[in-house]
């Protein structure tokens, strides 16, 4: 259920907005989940779920394992990659 919820759902969101992105109706379909995004970074949505899930996979693995040193510094170390993509490939509307 996890893996649908996680994987499979935003997998066939993204198939359908990548076969439908020059249709003008696909594309105000999807507004919700790209509207805050330039057109050439549109799976950028998709990104951050998974960003988001990679995050939470770390908290939880690590929960009993390893010290929250550790963890806080994965967390920072994911998070800043992104920072660094987001801002090199400047993929927002100013």
């Amino acid at each position: 259920m996890i893996l649908l919820v996680g994987v499979v759902i935003p997998a066939f969101l993204a198939f359908q907005m990548f076969n439908g992105r020059s249709n003008i109706i696909t594309r105000k379909k999807y507004i919700f989940m790209t509207g805050e995004y330039k057109p050439h970074a549109w799976y950028w949505e998709f990104l951050k779920m998974y960003l988001k899930l990679l995050i939470m996979c770390c908290l939880t693995f690590y929960e009993y394992d390893i010290p929250n040193k550790v963890k806080c510094f994965s967390v920072r170390i994911i998070i800043f990659y992104a920072l660094v993509i987001v801002t090199h490939f400047k993929l927002f509307f100013k």
